[in-house]
């Protein structure tokens, strides 16, 4: 399992730190992935994008947020491969369902009916798909773009979760003021 503060790993979160805080300035385009599954979900693929940095807060070398990721009742962990977070996951199901799984952080307990296999929760091209499928339904309920990405976070109605729903949604935002959708990223 990856620490955030084992050497490389430790550099990429301080870079994106900085990056997120203004420090370092640099544009960012939306992988073509990103893209695709947007458009056949109709959904922004910027905000797309940026709901799984913020969800992952970890980006691989080539600007990807991090598919090898978990929270595990509050608690972030990182893999190094989706073998090894698949074994973390089978462990940690014996103990809850509240687990929320991949770049776009899919929550178990109220999502795994999407999924045939629970594996496909893994998958990366999967779990992007069904974070776009969630952000759709939540406009469904909405009409605007950044009060769904609030309840694509915290989707209930008290007052705590309208809170967190908003802080939510600004700090997505701050990640898009970031990134440059005119400019298609191919890796």
């Amino acid at each position: 399992m990856l620490f955030m503060s084992e050497g490389r790993n430790c550099c990429v979160l301080l870079v994106m730190s900085l990056w997120l805080s203004g420090f370092v300035r640099a544009e960012v385009s939306v992988p073509v992935i990103y893209r695709s599954i947007a458009e056949s979900n109709n959904v922004p693929a910027d905000i797309l994008y940026c709901i799984a940095i913020q969800e992952s807060k970890r980006v691989d070398k080539n600007g990807y947020p991090w598919s090898w990721t978990m929270n595990i009742q509050g608690k972030s962990y990182y893999y190094d491969s989706k073998r090894e977070a698949y074994a973390a996951f089978q462990e940690a199901k014996r103990r809850t369902e509240l687990i929320d799984v991949g770049a776009m952080q899919i929550n178990w307990r109220w999502n795994k009916s999407y999924f045939d296999r629970e594996t496909e929760i893994f998958d990366p091209v999967t779990n992007l798909n069904v974070g776009a499928k969630i952000l759709r339904q939540r406009y469904e309920e909405t009409k605007d773009w950044w009060v769904a990405v609030g309840k694509y976070h915290s989707p209930g109605g008290s007052e705590k979760q309208r809170h967190a729903a908003d802080y939510y949604s600004s700090s997505v935002r701050k990640i898009c003021s970031k990134v440059d959708d005119s400019k298609v990223q191919i890796f």
